[in-house]
């Protein structure tokens, strides 16, 4: 029987972990659609999963290509969530990494970063041009309304420029070990 968990993320570690932590009590990951997860049963710790940012959508050639790659394999694209991709192969197989050195961990939080910044750009000049029109409206009822609503605008822009604040950071320290073990 299949189980179904709503759960929403804004790193992608952090859910990655929270797959390989549902896999090792022998919930496996069937699909996925925004913050919608079903799983059903396996093995304990059958499955390891990752999770990757593609560069385009999944239906591009390129990125039908190297998902057809990876199948060859072993490695089982599961789901996919707009250029999101979640893979799953089988524990007993062996270790299952994505980025094998710096350069290809930075490129992913490029890519990342490239996806989220522009909508926390829009999220944020939303929020301000939006604040003024409330701010004008304020002393008619239907200002208290809008300030209410646009500082959603607001809330997302900040959570998701520390989002790239962060994988900016991590990109700096994966930078400098690079040139440390060079």
């Amino acid at each position: 029987m299949d189980t179904v968990v709503w759960r929403p993320f804004w790193r992608f570690e952090k859910e990655e972990q929270w797959l390989n932590d549902m896999a090792a009590k022998g919930l496996a990951l069937k699909s996925y659609s925004w913050c919608r997860y079903v799983f059903e049963p396996c093995e304990p710790g059958e499955y390891i999963y990752r999770i990757e940012l593609l560069d385009g959508r999944p239906s591009r050639q390129k990125n039908q290509e190297y998902l057809d790659f990876m199948r060859g394999m072993g490695i089982i694209p599961v789901a996919t969530y707009m250029n999101w991709v979640y893979f799953q192969k089988r524990a007993d197989e062996g270790p299952f990494e994505l980025y094998s050195d710096a350069a290809s961990r930075i490129k992913h939080y490029k890519r990342i970063i490239g996806m989220w910044l522009p909508i926390a750009s829009i999220n944020l000049a939303s929020w301000g041009i939006n604040m003024g029109n409330a701010i004008e409206y304020f002393n008619d009822g239907r200002g208290i309304w809008m300030i209410l609503v646009v500082t959603v605008n607001l809330i997302v822009a900040l959570l998701l420029y520390g989002m790239c604040i962060s994988y900016w950071r991590n990109m700096r320290a994966l930078k400098k070990e690079n040139a440390l073990n060079e």
